[in-house]
């Protein structure tokens, strides 16, 4: 007996209405050789018949699950559901579903979930946000399995699978002009990891952009976090409030928008005045970052298009095995000014 939904349209009514036999149809379904007249056909068929493919039948035939892992740290946190979003917009249609994994959800490192994922071939490829040295063992034996990869925002340079990274350096050069064009010339740079790519090429520009200017970022007033939470933002405004007012910065940039509304919270407490005593600006255009008050200045990367775009790569790879295991591809990122950063206070 046949476990397939009854009522639904078949292959062979798809063949019989665009007049080529069932196997072309399996052909066009599985985006295989096919000449465009004849796919034109199939694929109209296809409308107006309503077929869809039984995905598990489809899947057993290809030696597949129809499943992509995501890999994140966490996934509590608004900047991975902007990529987890784009992840799934991507597979719309797709007769593809997600399994997550958080790696790190408690604070230490579990990978045996996802490594049962690799070894038991539960999943047909990875997508890893922001992966760094603990998921190399991951990587590793994804590749050594053969199973397409992409990642998004990652930490390390990886040999395999597919790349997507905002671009921080001239995100943080941006950031510096602007600062400097109101004024500022005291800065503070908290950034979260000192490991992390995007940490060290934010902290790049951002130098870069004020030795431009003949200003200097003293090492002093670098700081990094053991990740991108808000406890991170909360202990730069502390020694940010140890200083005396005559010597702190006048503009402090965050390693991300969660670290900046932390910041401006707590020196908030202590009466001082955003951004009349001190600028704050952050990264990632996280939508929470515009519902605080003041809202905060923030350069934003396209998290759920860089989603979108590595559950393309995967599928791609799956699709095509001989396309390019390994691409790169950076985004412009903008500069959204709000009510955190003014003009520099006079002496």
């Amino acid at each position: 007996m046949s476990n397939r939904p009854s009522g639904k349209p078949t292959i062979g009514e798809v063949a019989e209405r665009a007049r080529v036999a069932a196997s072309t149809v399996s052909r066009v379904v599985n985006r295989g050789s096919a000449s465009a007249k004849v796919r034109d056909r199939v694929e109209r068929a296809i409308r107006e018949l309503g077929y869809t493919p039984y995905a598990p039948a489809r899947n057993l035939r290809m030696g597949r699950t129809g499943i992509i892992g995501v890999v994140a740290k966490t996934s509590q946190g608004a900047w991975f559901n902007q990529v987890l979003n784009g992840v799934e917009e991507a597979l719309i249609g797709k007769q593809t579903s997600v399994l997550l994994a958080s790696i790190a959800l408690k604070g230490k490192y579990d990978l045996a979930a996802v490594e049962a994922w690799i070894r038991d071939r539960q999943v047909d490829g990875l997508i890893f946000a922001h992966p760094g040295k603990p998921e190399a063992p991951l990587i590793e034996a994804a590749a050594a399995a053969n199973l397409p990869m992409a990642f998004v925002a990652p930490d390390e340079g990886y040999p395999v699978g597919h790349s997507f990274n905002g671009e921080n350096q001239a995100a943080g050069q941006a950031v510096a002009d602007y600062l400097c064009d109101l004024g500022h010339v005291r800065f503070a740079f908290a950034g979260g990891p000192s490991v992390s790519q995007d940490t060290q090429n934010r902290l790049a520009g951002l130098k870069q952009g004020l030795q431009a200017r003949g200003l200097d970022l003293p090492a002093d007033r670098i700081s990094f976090a053991p990740d991108y939470q808000s406890e991170g933002g909360a202990k730069a405004a502390d020694r940010w409030l140890e200083l005396p007012r005559a010597e702190a910065p006048t503009a402090v940039v965050t390693g991300n928008d969660l670290m900046g509304m932390a910041f401006m919270r707590r020196v908030q407490q202590a009466g001082v005045r955003v951004p009349a005593d001190v600028s704050v600006v952050g990264f990632d255009g996280l939508p929470e970052a515009g519902l605080c008050w003041p809202g905060l200045t923030t350069v934003t990367q396209p998290a759920s298009q860089m989603g979108i775009d590595a559950a393309i790569a995967v599928l791609k790879q799956l699709s095509d095995p001989k396309s390019s295991p390994s691409t790169s591809q950076q985004y412009p990122m903008q500069l959204f000014t709000r009510e955190s950063a003014g003009p520099a206070p006079r002496s």
